[in-house]
Order: structure tokens, then C-alpha cells, then sequence
């Protein structure tokens, strides 16, 4: 194995177990325009071609509630990327979602009947104007990157 095959996979691998390697910056904003990723940072950053990006999440606006036996159906504008298979049930893994808006909480995800729906259990309707937020592939973890500006980077998403 060559050195900078080993320098590579210790990048990748260390920052699961420490910061102490990193610059760390804030993420002041977050868009996509025609595939592209752009990100502006609070603060200025060492440019680099690799960074760790955590917590971009994607909303996905909420546009019909419906009460049902195990709780709310919740139907969105655009397919969401949401899983909950029968063994992870029968397992007893239990999973949460996080909507913000008019509607803000964390709940309990029940089922996942179709692409663009999902049931929660929650004490409260889910109403007005609202979003889920979700992890999609592609928006976070170790990506390569073009730094723009010390406080801006962007990158392709899938």
C-alpha cells in the first residue's frame, strides 16, 4: 500500500473518533441551484478539496394531513427517502421524524405506506404550514468540494 493510500483512509476514518484533526465551521446557509450545492460559512475556513459536511437536511413541504387508525398520514409534494421495513418493526427498532413550521416536533415514525407519504404518532394534528426535514444522500459526509471564497463552498448533489 502506498503512503498516500494510508494518509487517505486515516482522514477518512479519523474524524468518526475525533474533531481534534479539523477546522470546524458553522453553516450560515444552504441551496441548491441546478444541482449544485452551495454553502456559506459563518466564519472563515482553510480551504480544502475534502471536507466532512454534517446536519444539511432537506424540507419537504407537507401537503395533506389525514387522521388514521395508528395516527396522522402525512402526504408530501415530492417523494421523500423514508424507510421502515418489517424487520426493523419486529426488531423493536424505533425511528423519529422532525418536522418545523407551523407544525414542530420530533415524533414517532409508525409506517411508511408510499413514497411521498409517511404515518407518525403524535397528541397533536399536525396542522397548518409545514415541512419535514430529513437527511438526503448526497447533502452530508465526507465530500469532495470547490471552496469559492473563504466562507463559501459548494458542491455537486445526486
Amino acid at each position: 500500500m502506498r503512503l498516500d493510500d494510508i494518509i487517505s483512509q486515516l482522514q477518512s476514518q479519523i474524524t468518526r473518533y475525533t474533531e481534534s484533526f479539523n477546522d470546524i465551521s458553522e453553516v450560515e446557509s444552504a441551496e441548491i441551484d441546478a444541482g449544485l450545492m452551495k454553502i456559506t460559512l459563518t466564519d472563515d475556513t482553510v480551504p480544502d478539496t475534502v471536507v466532512n459536511v454534517r446536519g444539511i437536511k432537506s424540507k419537504l413541504l407537507a401537503t395533506d394531513v389525514e387522521e388514521v387508525d395508528t395516527g396522522w398520514k402525512i402526504t408530501f409534494a415530492e417523494n421523500h427517502d423514508q424507510t421502515y421495513s418489517e424487520e426493523e418493526i419486529n426488531y423493536g427498532i424505533e425511528k423519529t421524524v422532525d418536522f418545523i413550521g407551523d407544525f414542530e416536533a420530533e415524533c414517532k415514525l409508525v409506517e411508511v405506506p408510499s413514497k411521498d407519504s409517511i404515518i407518525i404518532e403524535s397528541s397533536i394534528e399536525p396542522t397548518g404550514t409545514f415541512n419535514l426535514l430529513e437527511a438526503r444522500y448526497g447533502y452530508s459526509g465526507r465530500l469532495a468540494v470547490t471552496f469559492t471564497d473563504l466562507d463559501f463552498l459548494s458542491y455537486p448533489t445526486q
